[in-house]
């Protein structure tokens, strides 16, 4: 796989057993979450995108107080967290180190790329969410199946 994103970063192999090992750990440690299949197609599309704005999550569930309410429950529960897009909309979602092994335990992590907001950019950010809309409106489709974002293939 190729990426010429400078905001993502190749997971190794022993990083993604040993955060496998991590979620286990944590979920002794705070006991069982929650989480819908919903919640974790959302944490999925957030990990094949790198990020999305509360446009997209809104597209997702259909509802803005529902998405809100989700957002804010995964926010919580450290799946999710936030960060300054410098554009409009200004606050970006991004998947934790955690939300990353919540999804790697589940077996519903498709790509070996995860977002990191400190190399984030504005150059590409009008792009990837234009793709993310396209994305989400065809996976809605009957005749669209495995659909994977551009910026992983």
């Amino acid at each position: 796989m190729e990426t010429t994103e400078k905001d993502w970063e190749e997971i190794k192999p022993q990083e993604l057993e040993t955060d496998k090992q991590g979620i286990e750990e944590e979920q002794a440690e705070t006991g069982p979450r929650a989480l819908t299949d919903k919640m974790l197609g959302l944490m999925e599309r957030i990990s094949e995108y790198g990020y999305l704005t509360m446009a997209e999550v809104q597209f997702v569930f259909g509802n803005k107080t529902w998405a809100y309410k989700v957002m804010n429950g995964l926010r919580g529960q450290g799946f999710v967290a936030d960060f300054d897009t410098l554009m409009s909309p200004r606050t970006g979602h991004y998947l934790t180190l955690r939300g990353y092994r919540v999804l790697g335990k589940f077996d519903r992590l498709k790509t070996g790329w995860r977002f990191r907001p400190e190399r984030y950019s504005t150059f590409s950010f009008r792009h990837r969410m234009a793709c993310a809309k396209v994305g989400l409106a065809l996976e809605k489709h009957p005749l669209v199946f495995d659909f994977l974002p551009d910026i992983h293939c």
